[in-house]
């Protein structure tokens, strides 16, 4: 498993939406979020926006817009996931 990080939210965006969009109703809020980074909000500090991927496919979503706390999307095996969120 592998932490990617993005510093353009629409190559973010374009990588994880398959993934959120999957449990639409459990991942409205990232969604909501990223868009509102694509289009300009949440800059007054920069972003973090990653995932982790096992074998090229996205298993969580982690974002966060200072001075908001982190989000974290819905994961099948959070316990080999956090360790490489903290």
């Amino acid at each position: 498993m592998n932490l990617i990080r993005f510093d353009d939210a629409n190559r973010f965006y374009e990588r994880v939406s398959p993934f959120l969009s999957a449990r639409e109703a459990e991942h409205n809020l990232l969604l909501g979020v990223i868009r509102g980074v694509q289009i300009g909000e949440y800059m007054e500090y920069p972003p973090y926006l990653g995932c982790i991927e096992a074998d090229n496919r996205v298993v969580a979503v982690i974002v966060r817009t200072p001075p908001h706390h982190v989000l974290l999307s819905l994961m099948d095996n959070p316990h080999h996931i956090i360790p490489l969120i903290v």
